[in-house]
């Protein structure tokens, strides 16, 4: 049996649709092949042994359309929209039905070369503060942050050029950003692509939650204000099933309290 598997959504849907392809070839799929929109994550995603083709979309975006010649394939799939409060291999797996599922996210990332560590290091991400607000929406200041637990953090702040030139839109760079996650003792920012890549590379996760829980109100796919419902709902969705912890903070902390939480942070 042959199945192409094309992924909707973005860089998070991605590669939770390579996890997927990866669960239908250990359910006896002899060829998995799957199309992504987004170059970002395509040599991400070619690295994972358990897929044979890992193929862009043409045009590139969040709905691939469907290939002219499919003729080789016994199913073509799209996968869903992710389902708030459900993990992700459930609901990409309700029209296909596998029974042998493997729900522990991994991404297959190359090591590379970082000077000899010496403090626990911390991957921030840059961009963290534009989808981050603090008390009555007052604006963060990440410098701040950075410079009050280099203390206690060797910081690798993800995606400023000033530190790791690396820019996110091209698939050789990504890899490059995803490595240096891979080589953090914990990683700092807010749900999405770049969390998804400290998860599946066994790196916990601190998140603040603000954007994340709009988000999901303004979608319609959360009814309610209770953070804590939220969180564990979220949880669920987010298949935080692995082994290290992810810490998701209250809405609208303050950027002391992050830096005080950091600073106690128990690696």
């Amino acid at each position: 049996m042959k199945i192409l598997i094309i992924s909707t959504g973005f860089l998070g849907d991605g590669m939770l649709a390579g996890s997927f392809a990866e669960n239908c070839k250990r359910n006896g799929y002899e060829r998995v092949d799957l199309i992504v929109g987004w170059p970002q994550i395509l040599q991400l995603l070619r690295n994972n042994p358990h897929i044979d083709n890992v193929f862009l979309s043409n045009p590139i975006g969040a709905n691939p359309p469907t290939p002219k010649d499919i003729s080789m394939y016994d199913r073509v799939y799209n996968t869903p929209h992710l389902v708030f409060s459900e993990r992700p291999i459930d609901t990409f797996n309700k029209a296909i039905g596998l029974t042998d599922l493997e729900y522990n996210f991994k991404l297959y990332v190359p090591d590379i070369e970082i000077e000899p560590k010496t403090k626990p290091r911390l991957s921030f991400q840059y961009d963290w503060h534009l989808r981050s607000f603090g008390t009555n929406k007052t604006s963060r200041n990440p410098q701040r942050i950075i410079e009050a637990i280099s203390s206690k953090y060797e910081v690798l702040v993800i995606g400023d050029d000033t530190h790791w030139n690396i820019d996110e839109n091209t698939p050789i760079t990504f890899l490059q950003h995803c490595a240096v996650i891979k080589n953090s003792d914990v990683f700092f920012g807010y749900p999405g692509g770049m969390h998804w890549v400290a998860a599946g590379t066994g790196v916990p996760t601190i998140t603040t939650s603000e954007w994340l829980m709009k988000h999901y109100i303004d979608k319609g796919e959360y009814k309610g204000n209770d953070f804590n419902e939220f969180k564990d709902q979220w949880m669920v969705h987010a298949c935080k099933n692995y082994k290290e912890p992810h810490i998701l903070f209250e809405p609208e902390v303050s950027d002391d309290y992050i830096i005080e939480y950091l600073l106690k942070y128990e690696l």
